[in-house]
């Protein structure tokens, strides 16, 4: 008897595995259902004339010799001057070209809300020629520099602003919580200005001292020095921009959290 209750036991077990395996493959097909269809749907193009186009596949192309364009759905071209934005699997898009800009100049939105913030970063390459010393061979080399613009705007607002002190205190010093953080902001800026300025002035005032001290040396015989300790401060406090930066960037994000919260 005790045999038999068992493999009731069992079966009951094994059906109640199944039902839970069935219920698992329910949801997750349900899931990917509904993933699928907010993917499929998140993939657009918004017209300057008002026209929502969508689309499967977006791509953004921007030939050396012909103007930039958006391909969609792999075969149809739309002029880039023709659109206001764009999403695609990345993120959202808005086309931020002014008639000064003279190309689309399309920025991502990295913030959304009451106040979203738009960037884009330009990379640029500079070759730079170097003869080298009499009898060497000639060589070369490539400096690369990295630029991000930010844009801020207001919801209900078709104005873009660069993301500056004036600007965020422009638009969230209506909120009395942001008022706070944009006075640490303000501080933050001056201190980073004041201690960039002044690094370099010890710099260049470190750099001159040590050439003379070196032409005193030269006439005297003795050998010349390779740095001055002033040069070594003025170095150690433009540095410090880079720390009050970065503090500054968490304050300005604490600032779009807290007027985006409301």
């Amino acid at each position: 008897m005790h045999s038999v209750w068992s493999i009731f036991y069992r079966l009951d077990k094994f059906k109640l595995h199944m039902k839970l395996l069935s219920l698992t493959a329910v949801f997750a097909l349900l899931f990917s259902l509904t993933v699928y269809s907010q993917h499929k749907d998140s993939v657009y193009i918004g017209l300057k004339d008002g026209t929502t186009l969508k689309a499967k596949n977006l791509t953004y192309k921007t030939p050396i010799f012909s103007r930039s364009y958006l391909l969609l759905n792999d075969t149809t071209k739309i002029e880039a001057s023709t659109v206001r934005y764009y999403q695609d699997r990345s993120g959202y898009y808005l086309n931020a070209s002014t008639a000064k800009s003279g190309r689309e100049e399309f920025y991502k939105r990295d913030v959304s809300g009451k106040i979203s913030i738009y960037s884009k970063t330009y990379v640029s390459d500079t070759y730079n020629p170097s003869f080298g010393t009499p009898g060497a061979n000639y060589g070369n080399s490539w400096s690369h520099s990295r630029r991000v613009v930010e844009l801020m705007q207001k919801d209900g607002s078709s104005e873009l602003l660069p993301l500056t002190y004036n600007n965020l205190y422009k638009l969230t010093s209506d909120n009395v919580e942001c008022l706070p953080l944009l006075k640490k902001i303000k501080s933050l800026s001056r201190a980073s200005t004041y201690s960039y300025v002044g690094g370099i002035a010890l710099f260049i005032a470190g750099g001159i001292q040590m050439i003379s001290d070196n032409n005193r040396n030269t006439e005297s015989g003795n050998h010349p020095v390779s740095y001055n300790p002033v040069m070594i401060v003025g170095a150690g406090i433009g540095f410090l921009p880079w720390i009050f930066n970065s503090s500054k960037r968490e304050k300005i994000k604490k600032t779009l959290d807290i007027y985006n919260s409301y």
